[in-house]
């Protein structure tokens, strides 16, 4: 009996260690295997196309995903005592039809030092992905902005008879209907706005040159802010006088020096009735996802870098009696800022909670994937780029920041995509689309001379009556009046002379 049982324990211990180590030999075999599999998904990884291995990394980690708590802050920053809005905007939709695929008729009022310049490069990457034909300027890449005019269909580049224009996405002073005379009916309407303390920072450090409101002053933007009507003369007070004070309306259409209840009021309804979206540079990412869900985007078309940035160190803290200030000059940017950080919240709403914390994350691993494939950790001083096409506008005494790509993304469209600008993707799509159209340049149509007797032609700098169907108060004429003369259409014009930036923050 002991002699059995003997056997049994030995039977059982040696059937033991034979399970231990089969259960070694597997473990080892699984290491083995996930290492092999993660070796060929790496080799097939590096012999695609260098799309197609950036799309491949993104589609890998927008996997990762889980909540994000406390991303949403819907309180606004504006506290000063302006004029209150009570009106809902009538552009928050209960549903977005994407059945048909992406949207394609589009129109962008690309604002100044609000962020747009990404927004742009971002609708810029998703016409030529989509073979959209853009609405260009008919000189350089303003539409005549400098001028004052609000925008007229003949600032158009002459668009091919085969053609329908479905986008319109640069500089302009806004026009309700002569855009929509050149934009299909079921277009969508969008801007950005940004916190007037920082834009009015921004632009007053851009543009302190060539503003002569700005140049008059000595000691800062304080000083000007302080006593702003020593400064700043009003309409006709020198070239893009209307940077001096809300700047914002007047780029939307409206009479930026008129600041009563009422006129901001209805100006702001007239927007509501036109935009389907107002984007809040504070929340640029959410306002992203936004814009995606309504043009029916996949997420890997709003991936962006920011363009045209300053380097921190061009940037004036705003401290608050000087944040107080800003919101008293530019009253009716104020409320609109206001009113559109109210709806923002309100859309965002409608997008839902949990789905926004979800698609925040996905977005920011998407964003740091792409930018890890792309290009460098530094970014380079404007200064320091050598390849011409890839140069941002830079004003005097402003450092902006650029970024370098990767050699093995230096031939990925996606990431030079990603790094073009304005001017450049301006470039691309004037030879592609109008390569075989003669122009004639309508905005270089008259040059500039003294008042004198004979041939002449009076332009009032932006008319008064932007939207046409606006019936509010409006601006009198200026009371200086520039005299044109008629020249000759390709000569190039005086009237543009001095650059103004595509501006971002």
């Amino acid at each position: 009996m002991m002699c059995f049982h003997r056997s049994v324990t030995v039977l059982i211990n040696t059937m033991k260690e034979t399970l231990r180590r089969i259960f070694i030999v597997l473990i080892f075999l699984s290491i083995v295997s996930l290492f092999s599999i993660f070796t060929l998904k790496q080799s097939q990884l590096a012999y695609m196309p260098d799309g197609d291995r950036l799309h491949a990394r993104q589609e890998r980690m927008l996997k990762v995903t889980k909540p994000l708590e406390n991303c949403i802050s819907p309180e606004s920053t504006i506290t000063s005592t302006s004029t209150s809005s009570t009106t809902t905007s009538t552009a928050i939709h209960s549903s977005i039809q994407c059945t048909n695929g992406p949207k394609k008729n589009l129109m962008f009022l690309k604002t100044h030092k609000t962020g747009s310049s990404t927004v742009q490069n971002v609708l810029v990457r998703h016409a030529n992905k989509n073979n959209l034909f853009i609405g260009l300027p008919a000189y350089d890449i303003l539409f005549n902005y400098h001028s004052g005019l609000g925008f007229r269909r003949d600032f158009v580049k002459k668009t091919p008879a085969d053609k329908t224009v479905n986008m319109l996405v640069h500089h302009m002073v806004f026009n309700k209907k002569e855009v929509a005379a050149v934009l299909p009916s079921d277009t969508i309407y969008f801007t950005i706005l940004r916190d007037p303390a920082t834009q009015f920072e921004s632009v007053f450090k851009y543009l302190n040159r060539d503003v002569r409101a700005f140049r008059r002053v000595k000691g800062g933007m304080k000083e000007f802010l302080t006593n702003p009507e020593k400064y700043y003369k009003g309409e006709g007070d020198g070239h893009i006088w209307w940077f001096g004070k809300n700047n914002v309306m007047y780029d939307l259409g409206f009479n930026n020096t008129n600041e009563t209840d009422q006129y901001i009021q209805e100006s702001i309804e007239e927007i509501d009735k036109t935009f389907q979206l107002v984007l809040i540079s504070e929340y640029f990412d959410i306002s992203l996802l936004l814009l995606k869900d309504l043009l029916c985007l996949d997420m890997r078309d709003i991936v962006y870098l920011s363009m045209n940035a300053r380097n921190q160190s061009s940037v004036e803290h705003v401290t608050s009696d000087v944040t107080d200030l800003i919101y008293n000059w530019n009253k009716a940017d104020t409320a609109l800022y206001k009113h559109y950080n109210k709806t923002f919240w309100q859309r965002v709403e409608k997008y839902g909670k949990e789905r926004m914390e979800k698609d925040l994350l996905e977005f920011e691993i998407l964003k740091n994937e792409t930018a890890n494939f792309c290009v460098e950790d530094k970014l380079l001083n404007n200064k320091d780029v050598k390849d011409k096409s890839l140069k941002m506008f830079n004003p005097q005494n402003i450092d902006i920041g650029q970024y370098k790509l990767k050699e093995e993304a230096k031939n990925n469209m996606t990431c030079r995509g990603m790094i073009l600008p304005e001017k450049a993707w301006y470039n691309i799509f004037s030879n592609r689309q109008y390569r075989h159209i003669p122009q004639k340049k309508t905005a270089a149509k008259y040059k500039m001379v003294k008042q004198q007797p004979g041939n002449t032609k009076t332009v009032i700098p932006n008319p008064a009556a932007a939207n046409e169907n606006l019936k509010v108060q409006t601006r009198q004429a200026p009371k200086v009046v520039v005299k044109f003369q008629a020249g000759k259409p390709n000569k190039t014009p005086v009237v543009n002379k001095v650059k103004l930036a595509p501006h971002s923050k």
